[in-house]
């Protein structure tokens, strides 16, 4: 049953994929040919999709604001200090990663996080980024307020 939903979310990302081509798929296309299992693939794709989805700083910060309870669109767009059109239209790909689901009250579209753990991703690899970042410039990373810029 889980391989069957995992193949029917990869269809849906290879259907949606396929409609919006961009350059940096077209150089990752030989790797798309690697010999990988049929499950290996699904799996990498939806990994993929799911990091595409997080790779821009306003979805960030809506899956952030998302972690403390559901908000409508308009709440949302208001925290974020853009459009309400601009919040919906990076909410439904953050739907469509399966990373947030949607509620409808009325005429009010309520969002909710489904996968709080991704925070928690990202929170680990930042942490591992500034430490490699700190040490490449020969600051003790154990030191927090080493090469740390205050306002």
């Amino acid at each position: 049953m889980y391989l069957s939903i995992l193949y029917l979310l990869c269809f849906h990302c290879r259907q949606l994929s396929n409609l919006v081509k961009s350059e940096f798929d077209k150089v990752s296309e030989p790797c798309n040919n690697m010999i990988m299992t049929e499950q290996e693939r699904i799996h990498c794709e939806l990994t993929a999709h799911m990091f595409r989805a997080m790779a821009h700083p306003l979805r960030v910060f809506l899956l952030d604001r998302l972690s403390t309870k559901a908000w409508c669109v308009c709440e949302l767009a208001a925290e974020a200090e853009v459009d309400k059109s601009v919040a919906s239209k990076h909410l439904s790909i953050l739907r469509e990663a399966g990373l947030v689901e949607s509620t409808r009250h009325g005429t009010q579209i309520e969002y909710s996080l489904t996968a709080p753990c991704v925070l928690e991703l990202a929170s680990c690899a930042e942490g591992a980024v500034l430490i490699n970042r700190k040490k490449s410039l020969g600051i003790n990373p154990d030191r927090e307020d080493q090469g740390i810029v205050q306002d």
